[in-house]
């Protein structure tokens, strides 16, 4: 490790949170990937401080996150940006995080579950498309046309069927 990134890691520890944050700020955009770095990010997620949490996920977005999915994946119940942005962190980690947002399925509230649905539809892959199918009649009728909408996503990113395509399938599906 250079001594820049352990100068950088060092103020991550920092008690004066605007350096905390600008230290997260500048691995993002160094590109600074290593385990120590991804770890020290993602024990950022921690902090209360919002401004802290979403420089940890900018981060995180940009440098990978799988090791640290465990802390990113629960940030999706949490509202406003943290929750968008720990939309495009999870979709990055991809299909290993299927099983936590399934498991936190149940215990997120309205505007969580449709988070999840639409993180499960852009990971996509079989898993989760069989998670929103179970799904669908269990939700309310607000939460069936969101799933409805994302699995019809998913299920044409399956099949490789280009934009132009769809219109016309969709027709002669109708009629």
């Amino acid at each position: 490790m250079d001594a820049t990134t352990k100068k950088l890691l060092n103020l991550l520890g920092s008690d004066d949170l605007e350096l905390r944050v600008a230290a997260a700020q500048v691995f993002s955009e160094l590109g600074i990937s290593t385990k120590a770095v991804i770890k020290a990010l993602g024990n950022c997620l921690r902090e209360p401080y919002e401004p802290m949490q979403l420089a940890a996920l900018k981060g995180l977005a940009r440098l990978g996150a799988a090791d640290v999915s465990h802390l990113v994946v629960p940030m999706i119940l949490k509202g406003g940006i943290i929750r968008e942005h720990s939309m495009a962190v999870i979709t990055a980690i991809g299909p290993s995080a299927i099983p936590q947002l399934r498991d936190l399925y149940e215990e997120a509230d309205f505007n969580g579950r449709r988070a999840i649905i639409s993180t499960l539809s852009a990971v996509n892959g079989k898993p989760a498309v069989e998670f929103l199918l179970k799904k669908l009649e269990e939700e309310s009728f607000e939460q069936q046309q969101h799933l409805l909408a994302r699995l019809s996503d998913s299920i044409l990113s399956l099949i490789h069927i280009s934009e132009p395509t769809r219109p016309r399938l969709i027709s002669y599906a109708v009629f």
